[in-house]
């Protein structure tokens, strides 16, 4: 027998284009649902890495760029050219992972964590470590 999601046998093409033009809403309601895009700036993103609203989840890699890409991307910025994007996971009141705040960051509070990060790690650990190094807090 179909499944529960599949046209049946011998309903013909009228059975057929409406099986197919509901499964379509349905994928796009899906779709509406569980993405966004936000328009974020570096200086957002390092005000909630500091206040501890943004964390990893434990899975993720530790920091790995070098020097040389760390200078590539501090250039980009200088440049205001596009960053990349990030991907970031909303947390709703209770975290989804064990999680961990990123390397670089040293919170200043330990507010509710809102995100967890899980892509664009390593260039916002390049530019939190250059914000450091910049004031004095961090060896360049």
């Amino acid at each position: 027998p179909p499944a529960a999601d599949e046209p049946g046998e011998g309903g013909g093409e009228a059975e057929e284009d409406a099986w197919q033009k509901e499964g379509w809403r349905h994928r796009m309601s899906i779709m509406r649902q569980s993405s966004r895009a936000l328009d974020r700036t570096l200086g957002v993103w390092f005000q909630n890495i500091q206040q501890g609203m943004v964390k990893l989840p434990r899975f993720q890699r530790f920091e790995a760029w070098d020097r040389g890409r760390i200078t590539s991307f501090l250039n980009t910025s200088i440049n205001n050219l596009p960053v990349g994007v990030t991907l970031a996971l909303d947390v709703a009141g209770r975290e989804k992972f064990a999680s961990r705040y990123i390397a670089t960051a040293h919170p200043i509070s330990s507010s509710t964590v809102t995100q967890h990060l899980l892509d664009g790690q390593q260039r916002l650990t390049a530019f939190l470590y250059s914000v450091r190094a910049l004031s004095g807090a961090a060896p360049i």
